[in-house]
């Protein structure tokens, strides 16, 4: 018997809907291991009740992601999931679970088939849920390398696979931080508001939270996420503390620190610390860590706290300078040993401590040390288990053999860093991204290696500049802060290879590793600068790597077309600066018609770049800005420009940093010397440290100023000064020749014999004295030569010099 049914349109769109249905749970239970498949969803995304922000924005993020992968919408469901629901389960952790014994960070992924295919991904706080999206699209094949969209890597797939596994996963650093210093308009492009605003910020906001960076710096004071924050007020303002204002100096002179400057020791209410055993001072200090955690207390209910585990702090830096009290009471504490103001400062930090810990128990401070006049503790000082200790490497560089053998630090700095620690200190990492226009050395990835051998547990990076050159050592970093299982060295050829393809990759790693070879060269680097960049990209470099770049961007398509672009412009940019600097010098050096119109072209010809690239976009502007500090000198008017001294004031300073010693007779030096730029450090090749040279083309500078304060704006470097002066015969026995002040350091030549080396750049404000009495040619004309160099800020010779004699 046959039979014949008729559906309404209605019943057949039911029949549909249910076939299809069937077909989805068919194929959920056969394959019994997949969430999407054949372009269908097979399971939502389950909503923990009362989601904080941070869960919304994972949601958010997932869905996002799940889409640009695999062109699937996912579904959400605002309800807890059912034994039989297939999907993603989001969900926080009760405290009791978990504090006092993991992470706040902390997050677990468990990806399960039977039941259902699923995946649970449980933090210990909202923001270890958002975190855990992050691991699980990041195990997807997601790599978030720069900010925007032409910066991530997303993998299209057909489907999306379970993978059985139950994993932990907890941060190696508890606090990473790698945000750019400075405030908005001096990283990113502010010539478009809207644009500036809501796309260029925000992208490297989202970049660093992406990457499981937290947000610390002045830079997200107007940031777009209430959370990921590190709640901590900023550092290096002890007398802020201590509630020290200098309105009080009238009042309470007593609390200022009383310190020796300019050959006069007096107190002081700017540019130096406090009186350290000042009793006020110290109730001030711990007053003010008090207020900081009740009120981080008060607060709580109306902010984020996923992030309060490493806000269990409060910066005690000293200020941002020199200036430690040499006051009686402060010299009872300190003592005369060479040590003695570490032993001042620790003695302050630790009554503070032990005050916090007694009053607010497991609360902590933190200070820079070593930094600035802080070295080590002395050997039988012991710190506070309370007391984080913030090892700045500042000093990014110094080129001497046994430097060689501790590299990526400076020895000393190496062996004040193990000292801190030994002495009870916790310890964070405290690094730099150098300046705009200098190339960053992969010794920063070495440095990270490091701390986390050592156990550190914070790190930070002070990013300095924006450019595409930054970015492989900033995602490396981010990655390997959060896993140190991990080595940096193969994560930054991931970067290259996955970011530019093979070819283009190994032509990036080979670059990045030649300039990194170039700094090692380097007398010494702290934060970059012009001479560093002209040091790290010579004109061999440039003749190499610029058909290079130009062959790579040429044979490139798509998505690595755009990025080895960028790539190849910033670097040009910064090879342009090193062109520009050498062009520069060598007009400061001869000052003729022909090098004066040559550094002018190449700067016009810079300016056109980067308009006509729109370098902005990419580039923080300030390398732009040095370009005009070079284009403003007037070399017509160079001329030496010393300080009117005194003799008593010559005096003061030809011994600056000693005694005045009982000479018989003093014989002074010129103050014009002959004064040259020695941009390619190839001064002792080209023989001028010999007496024989001439200098007779040389321009003349005063050594009573450094040379900055003559014209030579942002110069530093190597640097050579030359006079050729007859010396009278002396009756004393013993002949002394008197450097006044060399910054930052350099060597001495008396008639083509090496005489002097110093490579303390802590010497930069004081004399030194070398015996030449079996040297120098009395009654007979002398040529004393001085080969120096300057890392950043003001240099060279700068205060009197002198020949005296001295009894035997």
């Amino acid at each position: 018997m046959n039979y014949i049914i008729i559906y309404n349109k209605e019943r057949l769109s039911m029949l549909r809907k249910w076939l299809t249905m069937l077909l989805i749970v068919t194929t959920a239970i056969s394959s019994g291991a997949n969430l999407i498949e054949r372009g269908n969803a097979l399971g939502r995304i389950f909503i923990p009740a009362h989601p904080e922000l941070p869960v919304i924005f994972a949601v958010q993020e997932l869905q996002k992601h799940l889409k640009a992968m695999t062109n699937v919408d996912i579904l959400l469901a605002w309800r807890v999931a059912n034994n039989s629901d297939s999907g993603f389960i989001l969900t926080v952790r009760p405290e009791s679970e978990w504090k006092g014994k993991e992470s706040s960070q902390t997050f677990r992924i468990t990806e399960t088939t039977k039941p259902v295919p699923r995946v649970t991904i449980s933090g210990n706080t909202s923001l270890a849920v958002l975190y855990g999206i992050y691991q699980y699209l990041s195990d997807q094949g997601i790599r978030w390398f720069e900010p925007g969209k032409s910066g991530t890597n997303i993998p299209r797939l057909a489907s999306l696979k379970i993978n059985e596994r139950h994993v932990m996963y907890t941060p190696s650093f508890h606090y990473r931080c790698l945000d750019f210093s400075g405030w908005h308009d001096t990283i990113f492009d502010y010539s478009d508001p809207e644009k500036y605003q809501e796309k260029i910020h925000y992208e490297y906001d989202l970049w660093l939270l992406r990457n499981r960076l937290i947000f610390d710096r002045s830079i997200h004071n107007k940031h777009y996420f209430n959370f990921n924050h590190f709640a901590a007020p900023a550092g290096h303002s002890l007398r802020k503390k201590c509630k020290l204002y200098p309105k009080d100096f009238q009042k309470t002179p007593e609390r200022f620190p009383l310190v020796t400057r300019n050959f006069k020791q007096e107190r002081t209410a700017s540019n130096a610390q406090i009186c350290f055993t000042n009793e006020l001072n110290f109730r001030n200090a711990v007053k003010s860590c008090l207020e900081h955690f009740r009120n981080l207390e008060k607060t709580k209910n109306f902010r984020n706290t996923d992030l309060d585990e490493i806000a269990d702090v409060v910066d005690m830096s000293l200020e941002d300078c020199t200036g430690i009290c040499e006051c009686n009471e402060c010299r009872k504490v300190s003592g005369s040993a060479p040590l003695w103001r570490d032993r001042l400062v620790w003695h302050f930090m630790n009554r503070i401590a032990m005050e916090l810990n007694r009053k607010m128990p497991g609360k902590k401070i933190m200070l820079f040390a070593p930094y600035f006049e802080l070295t080590k503790p002395p050997a039988d000082v012991n710190i506070e288990s309370n007391i984080i200790a913030i090892a700045c490497r500042s000093l990014t560089w110094l080129n001497t053999p046994e430097n060689t053998k501790s590299y990526p630090f400076v020895k000393n700095h190496k062996e004040n860093i193990e000292s801190t620690a030994k002495a009870g200190a916790l310890m964070q990492a405290y690094d730099y991204f150098l300046w705009a226009e200098t190339p960053q050395p992969l010794a920063i990835l070495a440095a990270a290696k490091y701390y986390a051998e050592k156990g550190f547990k914070r790190y930070h990076a002070e990013v300095m500049s924006r450019n595409e050159m930054i970015w492989p050592l900033l995602w490396t970093l981010a990655q390997f802060t959060w896993d140190t299982s991990r080595d940096p060295y193969q994560l930054l050829d991931e970067f290259c290879m996955q970011y530019y393809g093979q070819k283009n990759g190994k032509l990036v790693l080979e670059i990045l590793q030649k300039i990194d070879a170039n700094s090692r060269t380097i007398h010494r680097i702290i934060y970059g600068g012009p001479a560093d960049t002209s040091l790290m990209l010579p004109d061999s470099f440039i003749n190499e790597y610029r058909p290079k770049l130009e062959q790579a961007v040429k044979h490139s398509t798509e998505k690595e077309l755009e990025r080895m672009r960028r790539f190849s412009d910033c670097l040009e940019l910064q090879m342009r600066y090193a062109e520009i600097y050498r062009a520069y010098c060598h007009a400061l050096n001869q000052r003729t018609p022909l090098q004066i119109r040559q550094f002018k072209e190449k700067t016009e010809k810079f300016y056109r770049f980067w308009f006509e690239k729109q370098m902005i976009r990419y580039c923080s502007p300030a390398i732009y800005k040095k370009i005009q500090n070079f284009r403003n000198v007037n070399f017509h008017k160079l001329l030496p420009q010393g300080r009117p001294l005194s003799l008593e004031q010559r005096i003061k300073e030809l011994f600056s940093g000693t005694a005045v010693p009982a000479y018989q007779e003093i014989f002074w030096l010129p103050e014009n010397w002959k004064f040259q730029l020695d941009i390619e450090d190839r001064g002792l090749k080209k023989n001028w440290h010999s007496s024989k040279f001439d200098d007779s083309k040389w321009p003349l500078i005063s050594t009573w100023a450094m040379y900055e304060n003559q014209g030579y704006t942002d110069v530093d470097g190597r640097f050579w000064y030359r006079t050729a002066v007859d010396i009278p015969k002396f009756t004393g026995d013993k002949v002394i020749l008197r450097i006044g002040s060399l910054d930052d350091d350099g060597e001495v030549y008396v008639n083509g014999k090496l005489v002097y080396r110093g490579v303390d750049a802590d010497m930069w404000d004081k004399s030194f004295g070398i015996n030449v009495t079996n040297i120098i040619k009395q009654g007979a004309r002398n040529v004393i030569a001085i080969r120096g160099y300057d890392a950043t800020g003001g240099g060279g010779l700068w205060r009197p010099c002198a020949i005296y004699t001295l009894k035997k």
